[in-house]
C-alpha cells in the first residue's frame, strides 16, 4: 500500500496533468478539492466533497481523469468516488444537497413543467420577460449543462441553494435565457412570489432616479422585501462606487433573510474591474458556473428547435453549414434561422446551401474570417515543433517562452478576447503575463528582423 506521501505526490501529478487539459474556471470548480484516498495497482479512491461532484466527475470528466490518472501511474485504474465531507470550503457547503440533474446526453431540450400563467402582483415583470425565454425553449448541452442543473435547483428550494447563483459567459450564450426560465418558472409554481427581474443599467438607474428625488427609502423598501432578487449583466456595477455601495446593503439584507439572489456577468465575479473585493468574495459564496460557447451537437439541436419553432424543413447540408459555421453565439445561430425562414416565406424558395451563403453573406462571410485561439496554437506549435501540453506547462526554455509569447501576442492582435481568457489557454497563466509577453515580442519585433519576419509570416497564415 502506498505510503500518504506517495498518495499526495502521485495525486499532485494527476491534477496537474488535469490542469493542462481543463479551463482554469473547471479546474477550481470540480477539481481542487478533490483528494487522492488511496491507490494501488489496480484502482485509485478519489475523495470528493459529496456525491453530486461524483456524479458530475462521472458525467463530464471521466475521460480526463482516467487520462491523467493514467499518465501519472504509468497504467491504467480503475477509478472510484469517495465522498468527504471535510473537503467542502465555504464557497460549496451548499453542493451536498439533492439537485435534479439532467440525463448523460449530447443535448436535451428540457420541457416546462406546466405552462407558465401569470401571477397576482406579477403583471409588470411579466412584461419586462421575453415569452420565448422559458425552460420548454431552451437546450441543454455539456455548455451549459451546470447552469441549467443549478436553476432547476433554486427552482425547487429558492434561497436555500446556490445562493447567490453566478452565471457567467460570452454574449449570447444563454445566460439571460437562464434567468427568465427561473423567473417564468417561479411564477407559474408560486404565485404571488415578490420576485424582480431587470438589468443591471436599469438597477442603477432607478438609484440615481431615487436619489435625486429624495426617495431612497422607496426604492431599499422595493429591492429588500423581495423573496427573489435577478439582476443580469452584473458587471454593470463596475465603476459605479455608490451603487456597488447600496448593492452590497442590499445583497446583505437578501442574503440574511435567505432569499434567492440569481446575477449574471460577462466574466466571472474576480475578473469584473473595480468592484469592491467584499462584493467579489459574496458573490463566490453560492454557486459560480460558466455558460460556455456550444459544441457542434448542440448548435445542431438548436438550429433544429428554431427551425420547428419557424415551421421550416431545413437540407441537412444547411444545418451542417451553419453549426459549422457560426459557433460563437447562440444568439446569432438562431437569428441566421430566422432570417433564412423570413427569406424563404416572402420569396417563396427553398433554402438551398448558395442560397444560404448570399442570404447570411455577412455572417459567414465573417465568420471565415473570424480567428480563434485554436487557429493561433495551430500554426504556432506546428512553426516551432513544440505542443500544446509545453505551451501550458510552467516550463521556461526558450524553446517554449519564445512560442509561448507568441501566440499571447497573436492572441492579442487578433482576438477579442480578454487578458484572462488569453492566459487561461496557457496553464492559467495570469493578466500580467499576457502583457508582459505581448510587451516582450512587441518590442523584440522591432530589433530582431527574423522574428519580425516569422510573426508576420505567422499574422499572413491566420488571414487566408
Amino acid at each position: 500500500m502506498p505510503t500518504a506521501s506517495n498518495t499526495a505526490v502521485f495525486w499532485g501529478e494527476v491534477l496537474g496533468e488535469v490542469q493542462r487539459q481543463v479551463s482554469r474556471n473547471q479546474f477550481e470548480t470540480w477539481f481542487a478539492q478533490t483528494a487522492c484516498q488511496e491507490f494501488d495497482k489496480e484502482r485509485v479512491i478519489v475523495a470528493v466533497p459529496n456525491t453530486f461532484y461524483s456524479a458530475w466527475l462521472t458525467k463530464q470528466y471521466m475521460p480526463v481523469l482516467e487520462d491523467a490518472v493514467s499518465h501519472a501511474a504509468g497504467q491504467e485504474l480503475k477509478i472510484e468516488f469517495l465522498t468527504d465531507e471535510s473537503l467542502k470550503t465555504e464557497e460549496q457547503e451548499d453542493l451536498g444537497r439533492e439537485i435534479t440533474t439532467p440525463q448523460a446526453g449530447p443535448i436535451e431540450s428540457v420541457p416546462t413543467r406546466r405552462p407558465p400563467v401569470a401571477a397576482a402582483g406579477s403583471s409588470n415583470l411579466k412584461k419586462h420577460l421575453n415569452p420565448d425565454y422559458t425552460f420548454d425553449n431552451f437546450i441543454v448541452g455539456a455548455s451549459n449543462r451546470m447552469g441549467h442543473a443549478a436553476a432547476l435547483a433554486v427552482i425547487d428550494d429558492p434561497g436555500k441553494v446556490y445562493n447567490p447563483l453566478f452565471i457567467h459567459g460570452g454574449l449570447g450564450l444563454g445566460k439571460t435565457h437562464l434567468l427568465q426560465g427561473i423567473s417564468h418558472e417561479l411564477l407559474a409554481r408560486r404565485p404571488g412570489i415578490r420576485m424582480e427581474y431587470v438589468p443591471c443599467e436599469q438597477f442603477i438607474n432607478e438609484f440615481i432616479t431615487a436619489l435625486e428625488k429624495n426617495q431612497i427609502n422607496e426604492f431599499r423598501e422595493r429591492y429588500r422585501e423581495l423573496d427573489v432578487l435577478m439582476i443580469d449583466d452584473i458587471h454593470f456595477l463596475a465603476n459605479k462606487d455608490h451603487t456597488q455601495e447600496e448593492f452590497f446593503h442590499t445583497f446583505n439584507c437578501l442574503y440574511n433573510e435567505q432569499k434567492q439572489i440569481i446575477l449574471s456577468s460577462d466574466s466571472p465575479p474576480r475578473d469584473i474591474p473595480t468592484l469592491e473585493e467584499r462584493l467579489v468574495s459574496r458573490f463566490k459564496w453560492g454557486l459560480v458556473c460558466e455558460v460556455e460557447p456550444p459544441v457542434f451537437e448542440m448548435r445542431m439541436g438548436i438550429i433544429r428547435k428554431r427551425c420547428n419553432r419557424e415551421n421550416m424543413d431545413l437540407a441537412d447540408d444547411v444545418a451542417d453549414l451553419l453549426a459549422g459555421t457560426l459557433k460563437g453565439s447562440i444568439r446569432e445561430l438562431e437569428g441566421a434561422v430566422t432570417r433564412l425562414a423570413g427569406y424563404s416565406r416572402i420569396m417563396k424558395e427553398p433554402v438551398t446551401v448558395e442560397v444560404t451563403r448570399r442570404v447570411l453573406s455577412d455572417l459567414l462571410g465573417s465568420a471565415k474570417r473570424r480567428i480563434t485561439m485554436d487557429d493561433i496554437i495551430e500554426i504556432v506549435t506546428d512553426r516551432f515543433g513544440v505542443r500544446l501540453s509545453d505551451l501550458q506547462s510552467k516550463k521556461r526554455f526558450h524553446s517554449i517562452t519564445l512560442p509561448r509569447q507568441i501566440c499571447m501576442f497573436l492572441a492579442r492582435k487578433h482576438t477579442p478576447l480578454s487578458l484572462t481568457e488569453i492566459g487561461g489557454y496557457f496553464g492559467g497563466r495570469d493578466h500580467s503575463t499576457v502583457l508582459y509577453a505581448d510587451d516582450k515580442v512587441a518590442k523584440r519585433i522591432k530589433t530582431d528582423p527574423e522574428l519580425r519576419d516569422t510573426v508576420e509570416d505567422l499574422s499572413r497564415m491566420l488571414k487566408i
